[in-house]
């Protein structure tokens, strides 16, 4: 059964139509500041960036000396396999950890994006990478 839409209601509906149509084209038009944005944030898939060294009160505390040690650990094992995800997801733990203690918003953001391209560039589509990547692009406040 086939239900018959008046031309008025049809004519009067498309315009609108239209409107977002258009406003979806060029909404995505602007993706090209996207591929510079992951070339910004990679270096070479072995690249770590180092623990942020803490300071004040911070530094004496005694999950730190563990974290240096699991860290450093976990770069040992990736320099030894370079392929392997699972220790480079867990360094960008540790770095979410450390920004959200320490407060050093601004180094360790940078520092995880770049240890989850790394990952991403071997296996794209790993969703613990592209879901912690969301989420500290949230945390950024980049929504788009």
């Amino acid at each position: 059964m086939y239900t018959i839409i008046p031309k008025q209601v049809f004519c009067g509906c498309m315009p609108a139509l239209l409107a977002l149509l258009l406003f979806t084209q060029t909404g995505c038009k602007n993706n090209e500041n996207k591929g510079q944005e992951t070339t910004q944030t990679t270096g070479s898939a072995l690249d770590i960036p180092p623990l942020f060294e803490r300071r004040g009160e911070l530094a004496g505390a005694v999950e730190w000396q563990k974290t240096k040690e699991k860290v450093a650990e976990l770069t040992k094992k990736i320099s030894d396999k370079p392929n392997e995800v699972k220790p480079r997801l867990q360094i960008a733990m540790i770095y979410l950890s450390e920004a959200r203690i320490t407060g050093e918003h601004p180094y360790y953001y940078p520092a995880i994006l770049r240890v989850l391209d790394g990952v991403l560039s071997i296996d794209p589509k790993n969703f613990e990478a592209t879901t912690f990547k969301s989420s500290v692009k949230m945390s950024q406040h980049q929504f788009a």
